[in-house]
């Protein structure tokens, strides 16, 4: 290059470009960081319907959180401020107006139309399904669909939920000895269900706790607590499941997988995710977006984890560590989004710079990707948590 066109910066220029520099490097480092706001607590300020909560969940729009309690077989509904914060709206309870199939509630599944929420209760054998409001967000029963009645069958143990992401489909994982998932019909107008069949326990498939999709809908996932395993369906045009494939903890490689508890499928189709409660990890799978088939790829300590989180631009995994022998945390993770492979950044952990998490034992995220949401079990709470995009 000629002197002609070569132009120098001065310095007070590099000065600034330098600054920026570090600016920016600062706000990407900070990506996915996360800040506790709250945790609404049972019995204060009128908040009812979370004692022992067990699980959260937040609305596809983004304007309603909902969260169950086990111990007052309570399913409550908090309306989403621009915050992020939470206000408590009202609470069904088991017995009370009608309402059954809510007796001490497992976990919950909404639809992503918005028009329905689905309660799992292992005691009850039943899916209750309550109708959602999609302007004001609050829930109104409906029925409860239980093991033995109009034809259902397989739904002794009923643990895991999830609607497809079609809203065709509803199936509902067995926790039982021998286990299973069962497929239902969904109505996209009512949001009723028609049972379909279910495929029952055996290889790889006892004491299944959890059932996820993928995020196209073409595959469904199976997770066996007693078996250390995760299975692969093929999912139907008509919602019917196929078996494809397990991948079986001290299998071909597989390891970590003990205490199975829950498929995490992040957006992009490229991997999923398990916590464990028994080896303490989470384990990473790398996902065939065209099969569905799972590689195994590695497994990362997270103490006593029952649930995780993608957020949805892909780039970080937020672990739930209930942890019994010690202080809860909300474990965060860098994701590669090539390969899914975790790298650990920090933990927010139970009693340390004001965050409440005690006993966390499951976590969500909002649409936007601005907040997580966690069931604190042992504290009978929410915790609010804003996230650095």
């Amino acid at each position: 290059m000629s002197g002609q066109g070569r132009h120098l910066a001065p310095a007070g220029v590099l000065a600034l470009l330098v600054s920026l520099a570090c600016v920016t490097g600062l706000a990407l480092a900070a990506t996915g960081q996360l800040t506790f706001l709250e945790a609404p607590t049972q019995g204060v300020d009128g908040v009812d319907g979370i004692a022992s909560a067990s699980d959260v969940a937040v609305s596809s729009d983004g304007n309603n959180v909902y969260a169950i309690g086990r111990i007052d077989s309570g399913l409550a509904t908090f309306k989403r401020q621009a915050s992020g914060r939470l206000t408590w709206v009202d609470a069904k309870f088991e017995g009370v107006d009608g309402v059954t199939g809510i007796e001490k509630p497992q976990v919950m599944a909404l639809s992503q139309d918005g028009r329905s929420v689905y309660v799992s209760s292992p005691d009850d054998h039943a899916i209750a399904l309550f109708k959602r409001n999609a302007q004001s967000g609050n829930l109104t029963f409906v029925k409860a669909y239980v093991d033995g009645a109009d034809g259902i069958s397989g739904m002794g143990d009923p643990y895991g939920v999830v609607v497809s992401p079609d809203n065709k489909n509803v199936y509902v994982s067995n926790d039982n000895n021998p286990g299973g998932v069962v497929t239902f019909k969904r109505s996209p107008q009512t949001g009723k269900l028609t049972f379909v069949n279910s495929k029952p326990g055996g290889v790889n498939l006892d004491d299944a706790v959890a059932v996820n999709t993928s995020a196209n809908g073409h595959q469904v996932y199976v997770v066996s607590d007693g078996e250390g395993a995760i299975t692969t369906f093929k999912r139907k045009k008509n919602g019917t499941l196929k078996q494809v494939d397990s991948d079986v903890d001290g299998h071909h490689g597989v390891t970590g997988m003990a205490g199975a508890y829950e498929p995490v499928v992040s957006g992009d189709g490229r991997s999923v995710y398990v916590p464990t409660d028994d080896d303490d990890t989470i384990v990473t799978f790398k996902r065939d977006r065209h099969t569905g088939k799972l590689d195994f790829v590695n497994h990362r300590p997270v103490a006593e984890s029952y649930d995780a989180v993608v957020s949805g631009d892909g780039k970080n995994v937020y672990a739930a560590a209930y942890n019994g022998n010690g202080a809860s945390s909300l474990d965060v993770f860098k994701r590669d989004r090539s390969n899914g492979k975790l790298t650990f950044k920090t933990s927010l952990v139970d009693g340390v710079d004001g965050v409440e998490v005690n006993g966390l034992w499951r976590v969500a995220i909002s649409p936007d990707d601005r907040n997580l949401y966690t069931a604190d079990y042992s504290a009978s709470s929410v915790g609010v948590f804003k996230r650095s995009k």
